[in-house]
């Protein structure tokens, strides 16, 4: 074959390859979600809490941060890609005039390149333009950046339908929180069904 010819067949491949394929090369599935869930081995269902409760002396020197407390409740599910598990996550907050929030959706997932280096960040959202937050994982992985980019969020106690959703009332400094790990108990108010409360109480 001649060199014009493993061209043109090579061009031929190329043009035929899956869009998906295409975007794809020189990438493989970053395992920020793993790293996020760090599942013990042979968890039915992996999950991760992650917390932070502001003290009077951080809301103190930040008078226009609202949120007085925030936790964020990690739950994956296994996929054909052991690196890139589904993700979801439910998110709760507590405002500094004692009001409560919640909302929920999923996550998507980051990628790494092939030269090994990585954001180490997810983006969460809740569905129908609710808005989410970025997520970056800390090299320990003990820790989470969330950067807020605006939510929509229910009252615990009413219905969850587009009549009963609004905008988290965040101020000028509700930009970004630290989080840390934590038991999964810690993130029992946000636990739905007695078989997941039950798990989460057993398990650390």
């Amino acid at each position: 074959m001649t060199r014009l010819a493993s061209l043109s067949a090579l061009a031929a491949l190329a043009l035929f390859a899956s869009p998906g394929a295409r975007a794809e090369e020189g990438k493989t599935p970053d395992p920020v979600a793993q790293r996020i869930l760090a599942a013990a081995p042979g968890a039915q269902k992996p999950m991760a809490c992650f917390v932070r409760t502001y003290d009077a002396a951080h809301l103190a020197t930040h008078p226009q941060q609202k949120v007085a407390a925030m936790m964020v409740l990690f739950s994956g599910e296994a996929t054909e890609q052991p690196n890139a598990p589904e993700m979801g996550f439910r998110v709760g907050f507590r405002m500094r005039n004692s009001a409560r929030f919640e909302s929920g959706g999923n996550c998507n997932h980051s990628e790494v390149s092939e030269t090994g280096a990585s954001s180490a960040r997810v983006f969460c959202y809740v569905d129908c333009d609710g808005g989410g937050f970025d997520v970056t994982v800390s090299a320990d992985n003990k820790s989470l950046r969330i950067g807020m980019e605006g939510i929509s969020v229910y009252s615990p106690t009413g219905k969850r339908d587009e009549d009963n959703r609004l905008g988290l009332p965040t101020g000028a400094d509700d930009k970004v929180f630290r989080l840390d790990r934590a038991n999964l108990a810690d993130c029992l108010p946000l636990a739905q069904g007695k078989a997941e409360i039950a798990m989460m109480s057993r398990r650390k």
